[in-house]
């Protein structure tokens, strides 16, 4: 009857520190129910700083999935959060999400961001990351002195290149890449040549060079061979390539309002700067015959697509595969039954290839 009694106690024994081994190996970050407990919690907290970390995702998304489903349940990270901070998260699709994502306009997604017990933004960062770098991100954004409100003021008090950079940093590091993009372009010009086009300014100049009508845009087209010096023909041929190619989307895209003749002169500037790319040359193609537009509106889609065939677009490298057809069914007016007679003929050179790849 003891051995019996024994046996029973052990089990129990080893059952209850099973169950305690699986809550720590379930490790996390704990997240309360909704961002109003959170601020709640932390605001009754004996913590003298009071933060509040908040997780903003998106459903479908396969870089918040990883960051949701592996990082942010990863023992180390969900450690250091409990520890620190009151924590939330927030689908920004989600109905009734709006006010927070007004509050806290975002780019990139996932994006993280460090509260105070009132709400106010301390520090924020985006992107898909391992638990290391996640950490080290954090630990930037819960500094307020890494802050761009801080960051603007120090510049805003001394107005050196130095401080700029710095601002240029810590917007680059919120993810603020618009903002990032609009300082650039107030203070581009101060910057020596060899500044300019440095290799540490180009992560924060790159960006704003996607706004065509930008002054960061045209002063790379008339010093292009300067930069070319500093970063490579290569770098500045595909950067500025790049922004004209998004260029020539939101045109045909019948997004903007500029001359048509305008537009073409911009839009040539892609054949001579990435003159061996063909997709760059179909979109060149593609967008001179869109202005055509207003002389033969019904015949004018069937001649971008029958020089733009599928077996042409599908035949280029996958990313500008990806941009050309993008570019393609999003052209303004293109009639469905052209659409699906592209994604038929698309079908069918998949299908070819895939054939003779298995014949082979």
């Amino acid at each position: 009857m003891k051995n019996q009694f024994f046996t029973i106690m052990v089990c129990l024994l080893m059952c209850t520190l099973g169950v305690n081994g699986q809550k720590k190996q379930a490790a996390g970050v704990n997240f309360e129910k909704n961002y109003a407990e959170a601020l709640a919690k932390v605001g009754k907290s004996k913590q003298k700083q009071g933060l509040v970390f908040v997780y903003c995702y998106q459903e479908g998304n396969s870089a918040c999935a990883k960051m949701g489903n592996l990082v942010l349940k990863s023992r180390q990270v969900g450690d250091f959060i409990n520890q620190h901070f009151v924590s939330t998260r927030i689908d920004v699709g989600q109905a009734g999400n709006e006010e927070f994502v007004k509050r806290y306009p975002m780019s990139v997604l996932p994006a993280f961001f460090v509260l105070d017990k009132t709400g106010e933004e301390i520090g924020r960062f985006c992107g898909s990351v391992d638990p290391e770098v996640f950490l080290e991100k954090l630990h930037y954004a819960m500094d307020p002195a890494n802050s761009v409100k801080a960051k603007l003021e120090a510049f805003n008090r001394d107005k050196t290149t130095a401080r700029g950079r710095e601002c240029m940093e810590a917007y680059y590091r919120a993810g603020r890449i618009k903002e990032m993009a609009e300082f650039v372009e107030s203070i581009f010009y101060a910057y020596p040549p060899e500044e300019r086009y440095s290799v540490e300014m180009w992560k924060y100049v790159a960006p704003a060079l996607m706004n065509t009508t930008s002054k960061v845009f045209a002063v790379f087209l008339s010093e292009k061979y300067i930069a070319n010096q500093y970063l490579g023909k290569s770098v500045v041929d595909e950067a500025l390539a790049k922004s004209i190619r998004q260029y020539a989307f939101w045109y045909v895209a019948g997004k903007l309002k500029d001359k048509p003749e305008d537009a073409l002169a911009l839009i040539s500037r892609l054949a001579l700067i990435d003159d061996q790319n063909l997709a760059s040359h179909y979109i060149c193609v593609a967008s001179q015959l869109y202005t055509q537009k207003p002389f033969s509106h019904d015949k004018v889609y069937g001649y971008i697509l029958n020089y733009l065939s599928a077996e042409k677009v599908c035949a280029l490298e996958a990313e500008d595969r990806e941009f050309v057809e993008h570019f393609l069914m999003n052209i303004e007016g293109m009639p469905q039954q052209l659409i699906e007679r592209y994604q038929k003929d698309r079908e069918a050179y998949f299908k070819k290839q895939l054939e003779q790849g298995v014949s082979k």
